[in-house]
């Protein structure tokens, strides 16, 4: 057996102490918002909180402010995943559930065409 690596997604919730203490490693889903002015943000869902607290998001939630996720990115996948595989490494990967999310569905899709073939022994 292969020595490997547990990758989740954002939607774990886990502690970076955690993270930390049982090497897990976390893809990034996309986030966006609308403030008061309209205007449009993106970025990240940052388990570590980087954008904000989770009191001012939950504030702005309270105060209306609509928060939207999307599917880690391809780029995201590769730039996670491919350093594990150079090195041998097999991926356990939990993902949201696919009936929320496509993020699980682009996974499998980048190991079918990228990964099996570039690393058959993972």
């Amino acid at each position: 057996m292969n020595k490997y690596v547990i990758i989740s997604d954002s939607s774990c919730d886990l502690s970076k102490e955690y993270r930390d203490e049982h090497q897990i490693e976390y893809a990034k889903m996309m986030l966006s918002w609308t403030d008061k002015e309209g205007k449009i943000h993106e970025g990240f869902m940052d388990l570590d909180w980087g954008q904000f607290t989770p009191k001012e998001f939950y504030n702005m939630i309270r105060n209306g402010t609509r928060f939207s996720t999307a599917q880690v990115t391809i780029q995201n996948y590769l730039e996670l995943f491919e350093p594990h595989l150079e090195k041998g490494e097999d991926i356990l990967y939990l993902a949201c559930s696919s009936g929320l999310s496509a993020s699980l569905r682009t996974a499998q899709m980048l190991n079918e065409t990228e990964f099996k073939e570039k690393y058959p022994n993972n």
